[in-house]
C-alpha cells in the first residue's frame, strides 16, 4: 500500500475536485440553457413557415377588392350539393381580421430572433470560458498527482497483512452460498451477457447492413423473374433496387444499366410496376406496418395511344395486346396471391376479354357512365348560374 500523503496535498486535491465537479455543474447547466434556446429557435422556424403560408394564403383577398371593414353574410348551404352546413365559411371581414391577427404574430416572432441569438452567443462564451477553466484544474490535478506518485513508497509487510486480515473478515461474514445458488447465478450473468452481445450485435453497423442487403436480394429475386416474365429490356438478367440513387438497375454483362439508360416508356412502366409489387409482397409477406393498399392509374398509358383505342379498351396491334395481357395477368397473380392482405386498384383504358379480367372489373365507366356522374356537374352549373343572377 502506498504511503499516506500529505494532508496538505490531500487537502488541496480536494479543492480542486470539488471546483472541477462545480465547473461541469455549470457547463452541463449552460448547454442545457442554449438547448432549450436552439428547440425555441428551430419551433419558432417552424411556426413562422406556417404563418407565412397561411397569411400568402389569405393575402389574395386583396385581389377581389373586397373592403377588409366589409362584412356580408354567408350562405349555409353547399355550393355543390346544395346541403346545409354545420359550420357556414366564413365572410370575407373574418378572413381578413384573421390575416391581420397572423401579420401581428409573425411580427413578434421575429422580433423575439435577435435576442435568441445574442443570448446564444452570450452562452457559448460562457461554455468557452468554463472549458478552459475545467482544463486548468485537471491540469493541476495530474500534476499532484504525479508529485504524488513520485513519493511514495512500496507497502510494508504489515500493511498488507493488515489488508488481508480485514478481507478474511468480511468474507467470514458474508452468507454462505449452496452449489445450485452458484449455479443459478452463473447462468443469470451468462443470460445478461447473451443479451449485451446481442444488443450489441443490433447496433453493428455491419450486421445492419447485412441485414438491408439480405431483404434488398429477396426483392431483387422477384423483379428479375417478373421482368423476365413482362419481357422487358435486359429480362434475364439481375434486377434491383439501388437505395442509393433510388432507382432501379439492371445488371448487364456490360456493367449496370440504370433505369433511366433504358429506353421506351413501356420499359419504365414495366420496371416501375414490378418494383411496387415486389416491395408489397415483400412489406406482406413478413407483416410489416405498411398500408396494404397499392393504387396504379393507367399503367397502359404508353399502349394505348388513340381515343379510338381509349374509348373501347381494346388494342388492334397484336404486340401490344400481348405486353397489356402480361401486365395485368402478372397484377393479378400477385393480388390472389396475397389475398385478402393487399388490395391493388387500377384506373385504366383497358377491357381485356379475358374472363380472370372481367371478372376483377368493379366498374366500368364507359357509354356515359363516368366516375362524376353527370348530373352532378348540371347540378353545380345550375347553382353557380343561381348565384349570379
Amino acid at each position: 500500500m502506498p504511503t499516506a500523503a500529505d494532508p496538505e496535498t490531500v487537502t488541496r486535491r480536494n479543492a480542486l475536485e470539488r471546483e472541477r465537479d462545480e465547473l461541469r455543474m455549470r457547463l452541463r447547466g449552460i448547454t442545457a440553457d442554449r438547448e432549450i434556446l436552439l428547440q425555441q429557435d428551430d419551433s419558432a422556424d417552424g411556426y413562422a413557415g406556417a404563418v407565412r403560408t397561411q397569411t400568402a394564403r389569405l393575402t389574395s383577398l386583396n385581389l377581389l377588392g373586397v373592403p377588409a371593414d366589409a362584412d356580408s353574410e354567408t350562405s349555409a348551404e353547399c355550393a355543390l350539393c346544395g346541403s346545409l352546413l354545420l359550420e357556414p365559411d366564413p365572410t370575407a371581414a373574418e378572413l381578413h381580421r384573421s390575416l391581420r391577427s397572423l401579420d401581428l404574430q409573425l411580427q413578434d416572432v421575429e422580433a423575439a430572433r435577435p435576442a435568441r441569438r445574442a443570448a446564444l452567443t452570450q452562452l457559448d462564451e460562457q461554455a468557452d470560458a468554463v472549458r478552459t477553466q475545467i482544463r486548468i484544474v485537471e491540469r493541476t490535478l495530474q500534476s499532484l498527482a504525479s508529485a504524488s506518485a513520485a513519493t511514495e513508497h512500496l507497502a510494508d509487510t504489515s500493511r498488507r497483512d493488515f489488508m488481508r486480515g480485514r478481507i478474511h473478515a468480511i468474507l467470514a461474514a458474508l452468507p454462505y452460498s449452496t452449489t445450485e445458488e452458484i449455479h443459478r447465478l452463473k447462468h443469470a450473468l451468462d443470460t445478461a451477457q447473451a443479451r449485451v452481445e446481442a444488443l450489441a450485435a443490433e447496433l453493428d453497423p455491419n450486421e445492419e447492413r447485412e441485414q438491408l442487403t439480405s431483404r434488398l436480394v429477396a426483392i431483387s429475386q422477384d423483379m428479375t423473374d417478373w421482368a423476365d416474365r413482362l419481357q422487358l429490356e435486359h429480362s434475364g438478367q439481375s434486377v434491383r433496387l439501388d437505395l442509393n440513387r433510388l432507382t432501379v438497375v439492371t445488371d448487364t454483362e456490360q456493367g449496370p444499366a440504370p433505369l433511366f439508360r433504358i429506353g421506351s416508356g413501356e420499359n419504365w412502366i414495366g420496371y416501375h410496376v414490378i418494383l411496387h409489387l415486389a416491395l408489397h409482397r415483400y412489406f406482406t409477406r413478413q407483416h410489416r406496418p405498411v398500408p396494404r393498399i397499392l393504387m396504379l392509374d393507367q399503367p397502359t398509358q404508353v399502349w394505348f395511344r388513340s381515343e379510338v383505342d381509349q374509348a373501347t379498351g381494346a388494342l388492334e396491334d397484336d404486340t401490344d395486346r400481348a405486353a397489356v395481357t402480361r401486365l395485368f395477368r402478372l397484377i393479378y397473380d400477385v393480388a390472389r396471391e396475397l389475398a385478402p392482405d393487399l388490395q391493388i386498384i387500377v384506373s385504366d383504358h383497358a377491357n381485356l376479354d379475358e374472363e380472370w379480367f372481367q371478372q376483377s372489373v368493379r366498374h366500368n365507366w364507359r357509354n356515359g357512365r363516368k366516375l362524376i356522374p353527370q348530373n352532378w356537374i348540371a347540378h353545380v352549373d345550375d347553382s353557380a348560374t343561381g348565384s349570379a343572377d
